[in-house]
């Protein structure tokens, strides 16, 4: 029976999830298969199954040792060129699938959060697109950024946006999530924020990836929390005024 079979995968995500949280870096740059194995059950549509194996993930980004070489090699070695005929797509668009549910919404953050922080040298080994994995980022945590403004833990979260800005030599957009607990103090200040956001991911990221942009917040609108409706919107309208229609 179907539920007897998710039962059992939340179950043995739950042990994975365990056994990482007791191993050494070391210890898993020995055993990329869990990495990668946790990366393959993200592709399910069962919330309860996706939600276990995001946290086996982030349970394995916190431990793992990406940044040293040898880790690098391990995942490497063994890394999917496509999975059951879909190409890799990269960790942070299997992240994004989360950040559109309403169910997944919250573990599918806290995670992105974290691989937005990430070393260049780990996002060109995980992300495919490191441009597309970035703007991901951005669009994916900005509405809860403006929805909550400074509470429920955004201001780490722009933090972590800001170092990967700047990171991807991105500094006049580093500098904005680094001050977003300023413009966070009113709701005048979020809209400014907002606009100069949009300005300045046009700039870096128009019209090459309009359709991913837009596609992605249309989904979110549709299936996210009510309460973030009116933040997607306000994005959508801000970046849409860097959109030349007749040639996008």
């Amino acid at each position: 029976p179907r539920n007897a079979a998710v039962w059992l995968s939340s179950e043995i995500a739950r042990t994975i999830e365990a056994a990482v949280e007791r191993m050494k870096p070391s210890q898993l740059a020995h055993i990329p298969h869990l990495f990668w194995g946790a990366y393959a059950m993200l592709h399910t549509y069962l919330i309860d199954e996706y939600t276990c194996f995001v946290r086996v993930m982030d349970a394995l980004l916190a431990k793992m040792a990406i940044s040293e070489s040898y880790t690098q090699q391990a995942l490497l070695s063994i890394a999917p060129l496509e999975l059951d005929g879909t190409p890799f797509h990269g960790i942070t668009n299997m992240l994004l699938k989360g950040m559109a549910y309403s169910g997944t919404e919250a573990v599918a953050r806290a995670t992105l959060g974290a691989v937005s922080a990430w070393p260049l040298e780990c996002v060109a080994i995980l992300e495919p697109e490191a441009d597309r994995a970035l703007l991901g980022n951005i669009i994916g945590l900005t509405p809860h950024l403006t929805t909550y403004m400074g509470r429920d833990n955004t201001v780490h979260a722009a933090k972590m946006l800001s170092l990967a800005c700047k990171r991807h030599s991105l500094p006049k957009l580093g500098d904005l999530y680094l001050d977003y607990e300023k413009y966070a103090t009113s709701s005048e200040g979020m809209r400014r924020m907002l606009l100069e956001v949009a300005s300045l991911v046009a700039e870096r990221y128009f019209p090459k990836y309009e359709l991913f942009a837009f596609s992605f917040l249309v989904q979110m609108m549709e299936c996210s929390h009510s309460v973030h409706i009116k933040s997607i919107l306000a994005l959508m309208h801000a970046l849409l005024e860097h959109v030349d229609l007749p040639s996008s």
